[in-house]
């Protein structure tokens, strides 16, 4: 044994050192050991309770889990002889009650988990697993109740049906730490409850309706404290709830509903990561679209505050305008938006769905889109304002109706920044990709002068947003529309031909070959 003990020390040393030929020949000389893997893992187990070196004790319970593990490409439990197994269970629950280091508790935490998923997986017996992990979480310091509460966490991702009958048990435990308990031990808590929540039955989750308003209060703490990384998972957490239970969150959605609009405008500033705010914003969509009974009595009262929410995430815009912007260095490279711009404008969709689901009408956008659109102090409103009108088109049946909102499109083609007129070639040409031919009839007369004029821009990537929604103007014509603009129209795009950069010229190109298509299919 303690020959066997030095060589995979030596194995492991090898294995964390910076020599990779070094590495490499160390991971053969591993997989050599496994043709005896009760020996291997008896070792490992042995090294991870006596090795000083936090990173040994680490790498030892890292392939602990790989040998042990349920999930494990490199599984080997089913080869282990009962006594071994049996030492194994024994020896990572004392391990996990004496464990001091944080980070190597939550890989013995995982460890452990992984053991039980296996044993799970071979219909074997662990009678002591419930009652050690329950009296960790009740009886243990706050590491090994931080602990207790971790490996139920991924435990539930094993075996959520064997709890799903212990229900009121199980909230009662949960209730116990949620009152009273550590900020760091709740926190782990509500991870555990979120993973139980998001996988079980329906059925069961009204026995842990009680504990939403003690959720709420440990959110508001950890967002107080301004704790970015625990405040991402526990809305990650949360949002997995709302995707697979949504219902849980039906009989206090008010209240949660306001803190996750709370949530999202003071993480707002940037001082924050973007995510966070787009996160809570998500996690309220998507209890709206799954239990979608919320908005029968209110629409009005969660429409609104989202769509303010959602176009507030969409200024998470650098306000100075970035060089690369401006004038892209690559001769080709691909039109892609912001993550903030394209969360923003997917959130509209999905709100704009859940109006539908309803047989809402669409008049509770009006009023935030138009204080957008006023506002002239930060061209962020303009910009995210005019990319969510850019998706008003699909609901408009009668084009007579976009009078109002074509006139604004033009009026913003002349705007002095280079991101307002970006984002008003995009409305128009987006707005006429989802209207049919009538749209070019009626408005033509304005929007092609006024796009005709942006080929000038001195933004080559404005130039190709008004080239694509020129594209999508000239592909809705018909004949008789066409005959009205192509003298002219096709004077400009030779002019601009001849001046504009090659980035541009392709969509030059692209217009002329949609107009030649036009006329000779008429």
């Amino acid at each position: 044994m303690e020959d066997r003990l030095a060589v995979l020390k030596k194995i492991l040393h090898g294995i964390l050192g910076i020599d990779n030929s070094q590495r490499r020949l160390c991971e053969q000389r591993l997989e050599e050991l496994k043709k005896e893997p009760d020996a291997l893992v008896l070792c490992l187990l042995k090294l991870l309770q006596s090795l000083p070196s936090p990173d040994h004790r680490k790498l030892s319970a890292t392939l602990l889990k790989r040998y042990i593990g349920a999930n494990s490409f490199d599984w080997i439990w089913h080869s282990l002889n009962t006594t071994t197994q049996k030492t194994l269970k024994e020896e990572l629950l004392k391990l996990l009650a004496i464990e001091v280091d944080a980070k190597v508790a939550r890989l013995i935490c995982l460890v452990v988990a992984e053991l039980a998923g296996s044993v799970k997986n071979c219909r074997e017996e662990w009678s002591e697993f419930d009652p050690w992990v329950y009296k960790l979480v009740v009886e243990g310091s706050e590491l090994q109740r931080e602990m207790g509460y971790l490996v139920l966490n991924y435990v539930f991702g094993y075996m959520v049906e064997k709890y799903e009958g212990h229900s009121a048990e199980l909230a009662s435990l949960f209730a116990a730490t949620l009152t009273k308990d550590t900020l760091p031990v709740r926190i782990e808590c509500i991870y555990a409850l979120c993973h139980l929540l998001s996988d079980i039955s329906s059925e069961y989750t009204e026995a842990f309706m009680q504990l939403l308003p003690y959720v709420m209060g440990a959110i508001r703490e950890v967002l107080k404290a301004k704790n970015e990384e625990k405040l991402t998972d526990l809305l990650k957490a949360l949002n997995s709830i709302a995707d697979g239970n949504a219902g849980y969150f039906a009989k206090d959605f008010k209240q949660f509903f306001q803190l996750l609009l709370e949530v999202a405008a003071e993480t707002s500033s940037e001082a924050f990561d973007d995510k966070i705010p787009q996160l809570a914003v998500e996690t309220a969509i998507t209890v709206l679209e799954n239990e979608s009974s919320l908005l029968e009595q209110s629409p009005e009262a969660f429409l609104v505050p989202l769509l303010k929410a959602v176009m507030a995430t969409m200024r998470s815009l650098p306000f100075e305008l970035q060089a690369e912007w401006l004038k892209p260095q690559a001769l080709f490279f691909f039109e892609e938006d912001e993550d903030c711009v394209a969360f923003g404008q997917k959130c509209f969709d999905r709100l704009l769905d859940c109006a539908k689901s309803q047989g809402l009408e669409f008049n509770w956008i009006e009023p935030t889109l138009m204080e957008y659109l006023a506002n002239e102090s930060d061209w962020r409103y303009k910009h995210a304002g005019l990319l969510i009108a850019s998706n008003i088109g699909q609901l408009i049946d009668n084009p007579a109706n976009l009078s109002n909102l074509v006139l604004i499109m033009i009026s913003h083609m002349k705007h002095p920044h280079p991101r307002i007129r970006y984002a008003a070639a995009h409305c128009i040409g987006q707005i006429a990709d989802d209207s049919d031919t009538e749209f070019p009839r009626m408005y033509a007369d304005g929007i092609v002068d006024t796009l005709m004029s942006g080929l000038d821009d001195e933004v080559p990537r404005v130039q190709r947003h008004v080239c694509s929604a020129l594209l999508n103007i000239v592909e809705k014509m018909d004949e008789e529309t066409i005959d009205l603009y192509i003298d002219k129209l096709m004077l400009k795009l030779e002019e601009a031909m001849k001046k504009a950069e090659p980035l541009v010229q392709e969509y030059i190109i692209s217009v002329i070959a949609a107009i030649a298509c036009l006329l000779y299919t008429s």
